[in-house]
């Protein structure tokens, strides 16, 4: 294992890195994507490269074969399946408990193999074997490889050799273990000229077996058992569409002592996330868990967004410690400085760690809402200036250069955290970056009979959902033509587009099913009340519109979102994202903006979820063993919600990058 020098970002998370190194990830069975140059998200895992979850790579082939114009290229191509799987279309979720269970079994044969001293004379037959030891990444050969045979660098072949000395010379910074020496790179560029990959070997010598023996005696069990969970989980999701979900058996939903039971939860779940927390010795915090990162799913520290990250993390506990100062909730020992340390962080990645994307929940707008949330909440002081210096990040630059368009990465997921912090600030220059990001959209926005859709760099067929479709974009227009963004001229045009953009949401509802088309699988018939694709989401987008319009149309969606809801009932997966918890959110503001007695009351409301909570666990509907301390599909948002059940909260929901006072029932 390679030294590998600090990522600048507080010591837990280089202790978090380092522990990620030493675990079974590192076998290269387990799914893993990989953020490298180059790599482009591919995971090349024995276990994972599933097909339909890997991007398309960058290959030189010849363009224009054929004719005189035919030339040495870069073009896109899909990555061919892997030949390993046990089936075609292999499902990864139905093997879940063999994985777990087979780690299970190998490590207690290898513990009683050790505890009768026989584990270790079965690596003498090693000794004096030659082994490779990998110093440089294969793909940064591989890339200097193309570059080196390329025609134009063949032209010119001191010049490019010049070059590819000095690329690898700057990799070696940046790349622990890498070679830097010129004699060492010179023998790796004499390789690479004829077309061999460099390898580097070492003899195992007694040493070696010694201290491999020993990195693995000192192995976690607890973490081992969760990373191989989380990649489980991670693959799984960037499946893009769940597999069919299963009902939980039917609950009791016991009413008595509810707050009670409500404290109970909070308190046991957040003393879970506080003990599983990675703590270095400068006080600094993370944890370890799925992320949403750039290409997909991965296990990782935490990044910076409020998704499944360090942010939403802080904004949870600042809750917390806020509901604790009102009496609604029980101390936990330890919270405030867990606090401190995760905010550090939070500051470090965000200073050290480039994001290309905008988006209000995975996005540079993300981190914007987190410092104005955390404003509100009167739990950090400086936070709102922290916010301002996030919101200088998203320059005309960063949003012309977005293809995701969506509310949860991309453009459209700009506006409101803007909006919220000119209406904290006064600022109106914040107006301008909310405007430009409404002039992309208008830009970028498709017609077929008078309606709006947008196709984009992840669903290149227009989808209708809220997260990554229509509906949010749509949503996220209305909200910037009723602010005081642009011209009148413009804020029409807005309005105007928002409405056509629910009229092709319109067009995807089904009244057979009572529900909306999601147009990754149209022939589905489950999945169909999730915030992030389907009827929760749009259902709460058009309750935040019904609430600032009174438009009747906006009401109407709202209300058929809101049948869909009471149709479908609990006993899903506890996430806001795709569970229950969104569920809860949706029902409990119809309970607050409709007049009509549809669905159960508060009380009901609350007591079928914390029945199901203490009857499943936290994270019902997910591995069992898995742990994501993240807000948004992980135990995080089970945090948020319980606090939010209190009556006398005012803690805004997250789900629609909103304020607490936009969301005050009083104001409603």
């Amino acid at each position: 294992d390679p030294p590998v020098p600090p990522a600048e970002r507080g010591l837990a998370v280089d202790l978090a890195a380092k522990a990620i190194r030493g675990t079974v990830l590192r076998t290269g069975l387990l799914p893993v994507r990989s953020g490298g140059p180059g790599l482009g998200g591919l995971d090349i895992s024995a276990a994972g490269s599933l097909p339909g979850q890997q991007p398309r790579i960058h290959v030189p082939t010849i363009v224009g074969g054929g004719s005189d114009a035919a030339r040495l290229g870069m073009t896109w191509v899909e990555r061919p399946p892997s030949r390993n799987h046990p089936s075609p279309e292999p499902v990864l979720a139905r093997h879940w408990d063999q994985v777990v269970g087979g780690f299970r079994e190998l490590t207690s044969r290898m513990k009683s193999l050790d505890a009768d001293g026989e584990l270790r004379p079965l690596l003498e037959p090693f000794m004096g074997a030659v082994v490779r030891r990998i110093l440089r990444p294969t793909q940064t050969y591989s890339e200097l490889l193309r570059m080196l045979w390329h025609p134009a660098s063949l032209h010119d072949a001191p010049k490019a050799r010049e070059k590819a000395h000095d690329v690898m010379r700057r990799n070696a910074e940046v790349s622990p273990g890498a070679p830097s020496s010129t004699p060492v790179i010179e023998e790796e560029l004499s390789d690479l000229c004829v077309g061999d990959i460099p390898v580097f070997t070492l003899p195992v010598t007694r040493s070696v077996i010694d201290a491999t023996v020993e990195a693995w005696r000192s192995v976690d069990e607890s973490l081992e058992e969760m990373t191989i969970q989380s990649t489980l989980i991670s693959a799984y999701l960037n499946e893009k569409a769940l597999p069919p979900r299963v009902p939980a058996p039917v609950t009791s939903a016991r009413k008595e002592r509810l707050d009670a039971r409500r404290r109970a939860q909070l308190s046991t779940l957040v003393r879970r996330v506080r003990d599983a927390a990675v703590r270095g010795p400068d006080g600094t915090v993370t944890w370890i868990s799925p992320v949403l990162a750039e290409y997909g799913w991965a296990v990782r520290p935490l990044s910076a967004e409020h998704y499944s990250g360090q942010g939403g993390v802080a904004v949870v506990l600042a809750q917390y410690l806020r509901e604790v100062h009102h009496g609604r909730a029980d101390a936990v020992e330890g919270l405030p400085a867990l606090l401190e340390g995760t905010l550090a962080v939070l500051r470090a990645t965000e200073d050290r760690v480039p994001v290309k994307s905008p988006g209000g929940f995975s996005g540079l707008a993300s981190q914007v809402w987190i410092w104005s949330t955390l404003h509100d909440l009167g739990a950090v002081p400086g936070a709102l200036d922290r916010a301002r210096e996030r919101a200088a990040v998203l320059t005309p630059q960063v949003l012309d250069a977005d293809g995701l368009l969506e509310v949860l990465g991309g453009v459209a997921g700009v506006i409101v955290p803007l909006l919220n912090l000119v209406d904290q600030t006064g600022e109106s220059k914040w107006l301008d970056i909310a405007a430009h990001a409404g002039q992309r959209l208008e830009d970028t926005a498709r017609s077929v009979a008078g309606d709006a859709r947008w196709s984009t760099s992840m669903f290149p067929e227009p989808i209708g959902g809220f997260a990554h479709g229509t509906a949010g974009i749509g949503w996220a227009l209305a909200r910037l033509g009723l602010s005081a963004a642009g011209t009148a001229a413009d804020r029409r045009r807005w309005r105007s587009l928002a409405e056509r953009a629910f009229d092709f949401v319109d067009g995807l509802y089904r009244p057979d099913v009572g529900n909306w088309t999601d147009l990754r699988r149209p022939d589905a018939t489950d999945q169909l009340t999730t915030w992030c694709h389907g009827s929760t989401g749009i259902g709460l987008a058009a309750a935040d519109l019904f609430a600032r319009t009174g438009l009747p149309r906006y009401e109407d969606l709202f209300q058929r979102a809101r049948a869909a809801a009471v149709r479908e009932g609990f006993g899903w997966t506890h996430t806001l994202c795709h569970g229950d918890l969104g569920l809860w959110e949706l029902m409990e503001t119809a309970r607050r903006l409709s007049s009509e007695p549809l669905g159960q009351e508060r009380e009901t409301l609350d007591a079928e979820l914390i029945s199901g909570l203490e009857a499943r666990g936290p994270v019902a509907g997910l591995a069992r063993d898995a742990f994501s301390p993240g807000l948004m599909a992980g135990l995080g948002g089970v945090i948020h919600t319980l606090l939010r059940m209190h009556p006398e909260s005012r803690i805004a929901s997250p789900l629609l990058l909103g304020r607490a006072r936009d969301l005050d029932p009083d104001a409603v």
